[in-house]
């Protein structure tokens, strides 16, 4: 009379390591489509960064910094093209960082370190026109988690004309 009862007991404890390792590699699949997605994602915003690099003569990019950081109000048009590009680099970086982060691959206090930089950004001249002009290119979760940070930096008068 024992000997079923060992059987079933058996059985249920097979069938629950086999339901236990299903669960288990389909946690490693998700592990391993994560990790894809976030080295695709890296790769694409890798090419991003190059080709908006590519424009910008470093001179010109440290003399357009320079003049943002202490007389914005004189800035050229193509000095004006310089800091927006130079921002959206520095965002698109910012941006794969929340999403690596989304994932789980980068932790708490690495993003949150890069969001407070984004709110110090966010108070230089000009910034909150440019984040008004460009932010529609970047995934709405990253805007959601950035955007009250910049609003709460305050925006700094823009003296440009366009």
């Amino acid at each position: 009379m024992k000997l079923p009862i060992y059987q079933w007991i058996g059985q249920m404890l097979a069938a629950l390591g086999v339901v236990l390792s299903l669960a288990f590699v389909a946690y490693e699949l998700k592990l391993s489509r994560d990790m894809a997605r976030a080295d695709i994602y890296q790769q694409r915003t890798a090419m991003e960064i190059d080709i908006n690099l590519a424009s910008l003569a470093p001179e010109t990019l440290r003399s357009a910094l320079q003049l943002w950081g202490n007389d914005h109000s004189s800035m050229t048009q193509s000095e004006r093209s310089v800091v927006r590009t130079y921002l959206t680099v520095w965002l698109t970086t910012t941006e794969n960082a929340h999403y690596q982060f989304e994932l789980g691959l980068l932790p708490e206090e690495e993003w949150l370190n890069q969001r407070d930089i984004a709110a110090s950004q966010a108070r230089r001249p000009c910034f909150q026109r440019i984040w008004g002009n460009i932010q529609g290119i970047y995934r709405s979760s990253f805007v959601e988690a950035v955007d009250p940070s910049i609003a709460e930096a305050g925006a700094v008068d823009c003296l440009w004309n366009d």
